[in-house]
């Protein structure tokens, strides 16, 4: 900067006018070689920057876009404005150099002027950088996007902060004391973009939800994809094509239930549970060996089970009819369960299958079947899950066994005389077992 005063100051004595020194003539002829010079240097300055590194920038492949070399042609025209104002308030006492109203008055343009060109730089920056990260992949779903945002909203908090300080000649030190005094006020004003700038770098760290996953929210009835997170909003699709917008706080603070992973592994689990009837469980006897006999499946399930049962009671030399380990219609139909998933193309067989009791309740004993499919598409997964157990609970009969289901006046009004009395002989078996437990 001195470098250009001494140039410009040389320049400027160089030549005898005949114009008294220190007069307002000789400040203005003064002001407008400054003008010039700053005009010369700042076609030279756009020759270089906008025109020699955007072609440098163009060899980019990111650069090459009309919309980045828009937005780089932008950013370099504001580096460019900001250089130019800066140099103008350096040179600004060679015409003033006693200052005065004049100089006072361009002095305060020219500060205006410069916080205009840096922080429409800085934004211009930001706005670069996040038009970079969407084309990524790896950021494009990405929620610290949306930090640049809050970056962009406290450069412009502090622009109007320093506007202020110029116009009413007020030190930012004092700004911020009054802002601090006020910070109360502020919290309960902002508190919505405090906290969901705080929730953006928690979920941005802890790498919770992206645009696009699946997320369900209990309690708060939200069940959809995600559309958008921004700095106050998260907009989440549902699948009845409605739009629900929650604060990202509402994510860190409560259980969210991303399907994403689920989506992405192409496999979606199904648990449900048949509830049998206790009273039709009982061990296998020769009749219903021979009626299954008939199914392949079935037939080599039970003989396998019945192999296995024979080897126990040998090992341990069980012969008692009350001891010895015997094979029920249950165990049976447990084990024709997990042989019918093994041999279904429908289910994924990386992941294991189980079927299991749970603790018996008034409505019967739940068995519990659990497996994935090998889809992630939601009506595939329940066709394949519905098919699954339309089967399970139509073979069952075969098995001698029973599906509890209440009773009612549907049941009854349809109901045979034989199946009337079957219903009440079990309904007594029930009493009798909940008197025998209490």
């Amino acid at each position: 900067m001195d470098d250009i005063r001494a140039l410009l100051l040389r320049f400027i004595t160089s030549f005898d006018l005949g114009i008294e020194h220190g007069s307002f003539a000789y400040e203005m002829l003064v002001l407008g070689i400054v003008v010039v010079f700053l005009a010369l240097l700042d076609f030279i300055l756009r020759l270089i920057f906008i025109k020699g590194l955007r072609g440098l920038l163009g060899k980019i492949p990111w650069f090459s876009s009309s919309t980045a070399d828009a937005r780089s042609k932008k950013v370099l025209s504001k580096l460019v404005s900001l250089i130019i104002t800066s140099i103008f308030i350096g040179l600004l006492t060679l015409p003033f150099p006693d200052g005065g109203a004049v100089y006072g008055g361009l002095l305060l343009i020219a500060r205006l002027c410069q916080t205009y060109f840096f922080f429409t730089f800085l934004i211009s920056v930001i706005d670069t950088g996040r038009a970079w990260m969407l084309k990524q992949p790896r950021y494009r779903d990405n929620p610290t996007v949306a930090l640049l945002q809050a970056f962009k909203v406290l450069a412009i908090f502090l622009a109007v902060l320093v506007v202020i300080s110029l116009l009413f000649r007020i030190n930012m030190s004092t700004i911020f004391g009054s802002l601090a005094a006020l910070s109360a006020v502020l919290m309960l004003i902002f508190k919505d973009t405090i906290l969901g700038f705080v929730a953006s770098i928690q979920l941005t760290g802890s790498d919770m939800v992206h645009v696009g996953d699946w997320i369900t929210v209990p309690g708060k009835d939200v069940d959809g994809d995600v559309m958008e997170i921004s700095l106050t909003t998260v907009k989440v699709k549902g699948f009845d094509n409605s739009m629900y917008t929650i604060p990202p706080y509402t994510l860190v603070s409560n259980t969210v239930q991303n399907w994403s992973h689920m989506q992405r592994s192409n496999a979606r689990l199904c648990a449900r549970a048949i509830y049998i009837d206790i009273s039709s469980i009982r061990y296998v006897d020769d009749g219903l060996i021979e009626r299954l006999r008939r199914s392949g499946m079935v037939s080599e399930v039970m003989d396998q089970l019945i192999a296995e049962v024979a080897d126990e009671n040998s090992k341990q030399s069980l012969t008692d009819d009350l001891t010895q380990v015997r094979v029920t219609n249950l165990g049976l139909f447990r084990n024709y369960v997990l042989k019918f998933l093994e041999r279904s193309d429908a289910v994924d067989h990386n992941y294991a299958a189980m079927c299991y009791q749970k603790p018996m309740t008034e409505m019967g004993l739940p068995l519990l079947v659990r497996f994935f499919t090998k889809t992630s598409n939601w009506n595939m997964h329940e066709t394949i899950a519905a098919n699954t157990f339309e089967h399970l609970m139509a073979v069952i009969s075969l098995f001698d066994l029973k599906i509890y289901q209440k009773i009612s006046s549907n049941n009854l009004a349809s109901s045979t005389e034989p199946e009337l009395k079957e219903m009440l002989k079990s309904k007594q078996e029930h009493s009798s077992a909940d008197d025998t437990q209490e």
